[in-house]
């Protein structure tokens, strides 16, 4: 969807993953998170995947989206990296903004490869006052 500007296979892909949210209801969370691309990425594909799954499932859980995080450019966090390599990419590459978090976040992402940008995203996030991150993703490799 998002590496081929493919924006109905995202809205495809996120009316999938609010249909299985019905069904399987998460705990209630004070706001959603995207993890967010970098503004050339976005630019490239005309829209943030992140960003349509987290405004999607923000409304399943009739709570608001917060873009508490921004993304620079830099060296992509392609799977090919080996686990450390991509730690250092991601927390180079993610701020999150000076203002402070709900208790407890939803964070979405598209694809769960290492971890890497989960775990620096979720630190980020506790550093701005969250007690709970949760994650969120469509899907992942490793399963």
């Amino acid at each position: 969807a998002k590496y081929g500007r493919h924006h109905r296979a995202a809205r495809l892909l996120s009316r999938r993953l609010c249909t299985a949210l019905k069904q399987h209801p998460l705990p209630q969370f004070d706001e959603v998170v995207p993890v967010p691309q970098s503004p050339l990425s976005t630019l490239k594909r005309g829209f943030s995947l992140t960003e349509e799954l987290s405004r999607d499932v923000s409304r399943i859980q009739a709570t608001s989206m917060r873009r508490r995080l921004t993304r620079r450019a830099g060296p992509t966090l392609a799977a090919q990296h080996s686990v450390r390599r991509r730690s250092l990419i991601a927390m180079s590459q993610f701020k999150a903004r000076a203002e402070e978090v709900s208790p407890r976040v939803l964070l979405v992402d598209d694809v769960l490869t290492t971890g890497a940008t989960a775990e620096t995203c979720a630190r980020l996030l506790r550093a701005q006052g969250a007690s709970e991150v949760a994650l969120l993703t469509t899907s992942s490799p490793l399963l």
